[in-house]
């Protein structure tokens, strides 16, 4: 199939990081029928933006840099701040926290991340459960001193490769819509009624109340609705709500006391009774967002239990707003001349800020296919897609499940259900168990990921501590130079800028 004009339906995050990715591949690519692709996007402004506040990974990153867009550009259009980290606070058990900071781990030697576990298990007063992400990577210490600096001060820092975003979705979705619309996309508001087809099954042209849109190739960008992939093209949904059980977010925007002290360059999730609720702090304000489920509790119990939560942040009356949302995604993302990016092909929940995530690996992932043969697809392409794009999120929600399965929390129905009851049948269990449980091999290399910061903050050891042997003759020099960098690191970072003098210096000038 031929591709000369491609049509987006929906707006909102989905539709205008796509629009805007599809700008820039026509900009970069003007030879040939690259130079001639027609976009368009339908969106209604009727229909609003999911999200207040948005955290985001490492790969906005690649993102930005495809688009050739710094960040003095859009940080301060869109009340931008930065991330250096994930903060979990209370999902081992009240009264602890542990980070999942980005970056490539220092390994001085092989062992060295497994030798943490040894470390902790000689030194427990020292190495507590929180400490392996500082181990891994020191630079962690910028988050607790809430400091935050653009110079490489340690092995395995790098400001430009190891920070992420907070920001206002509505505002950036605005920002990147004039983007596209600037470099050839043509955006139409309208609202969609009804497909027609070709003989084969292939969407010929989509009725709006106003407009017939014409296109070889569609892109579904709806939504939960998912008004071409699965309500047009029949592709049935898989529900991951026996293992992700929360489906509902109470959100709400609140302001500052203390800005230099609130402004923080980590995100913070902080586990509750019925789920977990996001602390996103923005230029302008925190976005907060209770996560949960009604499983074990009524509406106005879980709603009060958020008031209480965020009364450390105001006491003045604060606007809330309810989004209801399925986790799961569909059996492919690509049928025929249907794509879906977004919530209309699937998604997890916010832990993790996943839904972005998987935002930009569709996106980049169909335009690496559309590009391989100069616009010109086949059945081929459209199965490597959907294998890429289903193997990504598959294993995303193994990655979620691990922060429930490894918990220790029994002190509401909630969590008893979700640590007991649940069998997690996605994550990698033979990336912590396989060679200390089956082969009874104790002094394995332990398979690093994200995982071993998760495992770690639970407390939970991939080599039996009965069994494990102590004699390393390098632990105690580990234990002393483990002390020494980190006091070096927080010297030196007591004169950095805090997160909110940074910004104010290199952004918000």
């Amino acid at each position: 199939m031929d591709i000369k004009r491609i049509c987006i339906l929906g707006g909102g995050t989905a539709g205008f990081f796509t629009a805007a990715m599809l700008s820039r591949f026509k900009e970069l690519n003007t030879c040939g029928s690259k130079k001639n692709l027609e976009v368009k996007c339908v969106y209604s402004k009727k229909i609003g933006t999911i999200g207040v506040g948005e955290s985001t990974l490492q790969s906005i990153n690649q993102f930005f840099d495809y688009l050739g867009i710094k960040d003095q550009e859009w940080m301060k259009c869109c009340n931008a701040t930065y991330k250096t980290s994930i903060r979990f606070e209370d999902f081992y058990k009240k009264g602890t926290y542990f980070h999942y900071p980005f970056g490539t781990a220092i390994q001085p030697y092989e062992d060295y991340l497994s030798d943490w576990f040894r470390l902790k298990e000689k030194y427990p007063q020292i190495f507590r459960q929180n400490t392996f992400a500082d181990y891994a990577l020191p630079h962690t210490r910028m988050c607790e001193m809430n400091k935050l600096t653009n110079k490489n001060f340690v092995v395995g820092y790098d400001f430009k490769n190891d920070t992420a975003y907070h920001f206002d979705t509505h505002l950036l979705s605005n920002f990147l819509k004039d983007y596209a619309e600037k470099r050839g996309v043509k955006f139409i508001d309208d609202e969609y009624i009804s497909s027609d087809f070709f003989e084969r099954g292939y969407i010929k042209k989509l009725n709006c109340k106003t407009n017939v849109i014409e296109a070889d190739l569609f892109i579904d960008c709806t939504g939960f609705k998912s008004l071409l992939l699965e309500k047009t093209m029949g592709v049935d949904y898989v529900d991951f709500s026996n293992t992700l059980i929360n489906n509902r977010v109470i959100r709400a925007k609140v302001s500052y006391k203390n800005i230099n002290n609130q402004l923080k360059n980590y995100t913070n999730c902080f586990a509750l009774k019925n789920g977990w609720c996001w602390e996103i702090p923005l230029w302008n304000g925190m976005s907060v967002g209770y996560v949960h489920s009604l499983r074990f509790s009524e509406k106005e119990q879980v709603l009060e239990e958020f008031k209480n939560h965020i009364s450390k942040y105001t006491t003045e009356e604060v606007d809330y707003s309810i989004i209801d949302y399925k986790t799961g995604r569909h059996q492919s993302a690509w049928k025929k001349n249907v794509v879906a990016i977004g919530l209309a092909y699937g998604f997890l929940e916010p832990l993790e800020s996943t839904g972005i995530l998987t935002t930009l690996c569709n996106s980049f992932t169909f335009i690496e296919m559309i590009s391989k043969r100069n616009l010109t697809y086949t059945k081929v392409d459209e199965d490597i897609f959907n294998k890429a794009v289903n193997k990504k999120i598959d294993d995303l929600k193994g990655f979620i499940e691990l922060h429930y399965a490894l918990s220790s929390r029994n002190d509401s129905d909630y969590w008893k259900f979700v640590t007991n009851d649940i069998h997690y049948d996605s994550f990698d269990y033979e990336s912590f168990l396989y060679s200390t449980s089956i082969s009874r091999n104790y002094h394995c290399n332990i398979s690093f990921s994200g995982m071993s910061y998760i495992a770690a903050g639970m407390n939970f050891s991939p080599f039996c501590n009965a069994l494990l042997k102590l004699d390393n003759e390098n632990v105690s020099q580990l234990k002393n130079n483990y002390i020494k960098n980190n006091k070096i690191i927080d010297s030196y970072l007591k004169n950095e800028l805090s997160t909110y003098e940074f910004l104010k210096q290199h952004i918000y000038f």
